[in-house]
């Protein structure tokens, strides 16, 4: 199966073979192995292949790499690059910007909006609630709280950006009741002292 697209291309596309100038180009359907060995998917995907009229060899360019890599995302049911780069253009961030508020390595940020290596499942989602323009706001929000040095905890009916402000909850342990003022705004103990829930015959 393929597709017609250009006819004879006069252009400074060369033939890899023999160095040709006198190509055709056509998108043709091609199928591919993706997976380690025993567990490999036949995955197909619409590539564009030029064929040289001088000695018949065929080849695609780096058009045909990104439409195999993004049929490997659609197989994974993760974003293409071109999707990942739209998502964090239209938050308005740079790179470095955006992995600053998500806590991306800028590195495989570049990596997955070039089409060099497929994200996680955990980091394609995040990067599609990021789509949403409220989850942005959130994430600003919380990094200001924390850069005032204050984690907001947060539970199922809790605002986002709901601040640590009504004093420290106790704890109760066999020994005492401790008060963790003085690391109240460290993130585990604050985090700690908010969740913990000990029954008081555990406590005496």
């Amino acid at each position: 199966m393929y597709q017609d697209t250009s006819g004879t291309q006069d252009s400074k596309e060369l033939c890899i073979e023999c160095g040709g100038a006198r190509l055709i180009e056509q998108k043709k359907e091609q199928s591919f192995a993706y997976g380690p060995p025993g567990d490999q998917v036949t995955l197909t995907a619409l590539v564009p292949v030029f064929t040289c009229e001088d000695c018949g060899y065929e080849f695609f360019d780096e058009r045909g790499e990104a439409a195999r890599h993004d049929a490997v995302c659609r197989h994974c049911g993760v974003q293409t690059p071109a999707e990942v780069r739209k998502a964090r253009e239209d938050t308005g961030l740079t790179r470095v910007e955006f992995c600053e508020l998500t806590g991306f390595g800028s590195a495989s940020l570049q990596r997955w909006e070039c089409g060099m290596v497929v994200p996680n499942a955990s980091s394609d989602r995040l990067v599609f609630l990021l789509r949403y323009a409220d989850n942005v706001e959130r994430l600003r929000r919380r990094a200001t709280a924390i850069s005032q040095g204050v984690l907001p905890f947060l539970d199922a009916s809790a605002d986002p950006i709901k601040r640590f402000d009504e004093g420290v909850p106790e704890i109760r342990t066999r020994r005492a009741i401790k008060r963790f003022e003085r690391l109240a705004h460290q993130p585990r103990i604050a985090s700690q002292s908010a969740t913990w829930n000990l029954r008081r015959s555990q406590c005496t």
